[in-house]
């Protein structure tokens, strides 16, 4: 039996993977601003910001308390 993705599914798998983030050092205070993003996996905790139209994400992982600084790349 053949599994068809849904249109919305398609374009989440599409967006997702699409995207190409690259490492930046800044001296933004992220504690000022909300984050539109929270997601955790076994090993990293990410928080994403939407700052002056650039997407910030912060990767920490278990054992680093700096996080890895990433804006997406347009």
């Amino acid at each position: 039996m053949k599994t068809s993705l849904t249109k919305t599914m398609e374009e989440w798998i599409e967006k997702y993977f699409s995207e190409s983030w690259e490492d930046i050092q800044t001296d933004i205070d992220f504690s000022k601003y909300e984050s539109v993003k929270t997601s955790n996996s076994l090993h990293v905790h990410e928080v994403r910001y939407d700052i002056d139209g650039e997407k910030y994400r912060l990767l920490y992982a278990i054992g680093h308390e700096e996080p890895l600084i990433q804006i997406l790349k347009k």
